[in-house]
């Protein structure tokens, strides 16, 4: 990189690359990440690659507006805060910055969904420190900035609820819609029961 001015600071030429594995909340750890951030001030971007099972990449401006879009195959998901046990999907994701909020719009399709109420989640025993309380804007967490619009998740035959409380078992197909944020989801849609066992 060269950096061309420092009042204010203006870089140009910038290539910066990075390999490993990152956890991300709340998807979890993607692993065999390369990275690579290209370009100069006001016109940085991004070209990932990773697996979750699956192969995924995320590609797209970081400046002078965040523009990403995720592409995946057979991505393996497990969110125990969602009460998703465990999920093999495939997905079409945009977000984009729009002030301090992002938008994520686009489309996921779920070849196996398990989802129960019984499934243990982790402990949050980090308290937040009191420089970290008192600090004035950390009011909104970065989750509830995320909003999900209209994002359309399809599922044939894949999606599957169990209560192991209540030895039920349940398997259903159809299309949701998923609305409000990443930290308070609201999903939306009609599933059709395909099979039940008691």
């Amino acid at each position: 990189a060269n950096v061309t001015s420092y009042s204010p600071i203006k870089i140009e030429n910038l290539r910066a690359k990075a390999n490993g594995s990152v956890t991300v909340a709340p998807i979890g750890k993607l692993e065999n990440v390369i990275a690579e951030i290209g370009g100069e001030s006001g016109g940085f971007e991004l070209k990932a690659k990773g697996t979750k099972g699956g192969v995924f990449t995320i590609e797209g401006p970081l400046s002078d507006r965040l523009d990403l879009k995720l592409k995946g195959q057979n991505l393996e998901i497990a969110l125990p805060d969602f009460f998703i046990k465990d999920g093999l999907v495939d997905a079409d994701l945009r977000m984009v910055q729009e002030g301090r909020q992002y938008r994520v719009t686009g489309d996921i399709a779920a070849s196996r969904i398990t989802s129960s109420t019984s499934i243990p989640r982790p402990e949050k025993t980090d308290q937040p420190t009191k420089a970290q309380a008192d600090t004035p804007n950390p009011s909104v967490p970065l989750l509830k900035r995320i909003e999900l619009d209209r994002v359309r998740l399809t599922a044939p035959n894949g999606v599957r609820f169990t209560e192991p409380n209540l030895n039920l078992a349940l398997e259903a197909g159809g299309i949701l819609t998923m609305t409000g944020t990443l930290g308070e989801p609201k999903i939306a849609g009609t599933l059709e029961a395909l099979e039940r066992s008691d």
